[in-house]
């Protein structure tokens, strides 16, 4: 997966998620191709922990037969190395399983799903600062309106006559 940490996608980051006051219009024309940027990387995220989760099962699934494999011939060549009454201990399901985990394949599958996870949710908070960031702006809008509406203006005092002279 191609990560999102080296400096140019962190500065762009930063300006996704800051706010210049001083540039509204600027800000809204942006937030849309923002929004499209970080969606591209939270699919890239989204396929990626899928892609991994996929692995990782194979990979669990081939470790689990390989290790059933030996511990049933490791039981076996006890079992007929020292024949007694008793029947040979059985391989359990949880045995195996416990095997499983312990190995470098399995953990080294299971670190590429949490980190493709990690990025995931990294960039799905990055989408949610985005959309915080757009209803600010949309605030700010409705505020700068409001102010607007409200100042004072200079009134020309020959209007109000001019319309009391009019038919």
């Amino acid at each position: 997966m191609p990560t999102i940490h080296d400096w140019q996608v962190e500065a762009y980051l930063h300006e996704s998620v800051s706010l210049d006051r001083t540039d509204l219009n600027r800000e809204f024309a942006r937030v849309s191709s923002d929004l499209a940027y970080w969606g591209e990387k939270y699919a890239q995220a989204e396929r990626c922990h899928a892609e991994a989760k996929a692995e990782h099962e194979q990979v669990q699934a081939r470790l689990y037969r390989q290790v059933r494999a030996v511990l049933e011939a490791d039981a076996a060549a006890k079992a007929s190395a020292a024949p007694t009454k008793k029947a040979p201990a059985r391989v359990t399901d949880s045995h195996v399983e416990s095997e499983v985990v312990l190995t470098a394949d399995y953990a080294v599958a299971y670190q590429e799903v949490i980190d493709c996870e990690s990025a995931k949710t990294r960039v799905r908070m990055i989408i949610e600062a985005v959309k915080t960031k757009r209803d600010m702006l949309v605030s700010l809008g409705a505020q700068l309106r409001a102010e607007l509406r409200g100042e004072p203006h200079i009134k020309d005092p020959d209007w109000d006559d001019w319309k009391k002279t009019t038919p």
